[in-house]
């Protein structure tokens, strides 16, 4: 395809933490031309030490969209959902989110997360 980025290959990439050592959000945006091309916006818990090297990041929600990839999908046709887990399985996915536009749908996901944390972090989780 030319010079289009590879999905591995993020554009903007950063985590922020919210409980320092326990809970962060993980963004991943690939760009196109100023554009949002493809996204991950991920809840993930540490279940190993809170400081050092020892951590161990594992996904409790997620919020994306990758309709180049053959497992994606395009939440400008299906909408945006979010896919909920329990250790490393994917158990639920809650639909009925607003439409938002595709460039400014990783700051909605990135806000969702950081609001939820709690509620979502009291029936999923790596350690649930």
């Amino acid at each position: 395809m030319g010079n289009v980025p590879d999905f591995d290959d993020p554009d903007i990439d950063y985590r922020s933490p919210l409980q320092y050592g326990v809970t962060r959000i993980r963004v991943e945006i690939g760009t196109l031309g100023g554009n949002v091309r493809w996204f991950v916006v991920q809840l993930e818990k540490n279940t190993g030490n809170r400081v050092g090297f020892e951590q161990d990041w594992g996904q409790v929600a997620r919020f994306d969209h990758h309709p180049e990839a053959e497992w994606g999908h395009d939440i400008r046709e299906e909408g945006l959902h979010i896919d909920l887990y329990r250790g490393d399985q994917k158990v639920d996915v809650r639909r009925n989110f607003p439409d938002v536009p595709l460039n400014r749908a990783p700051a909605y996901c990135e806000k969702y997360l950081d609001q939820m944390e709690e509620e979502i972090l009291r029936s999923f989780g790596p350690d649930k």
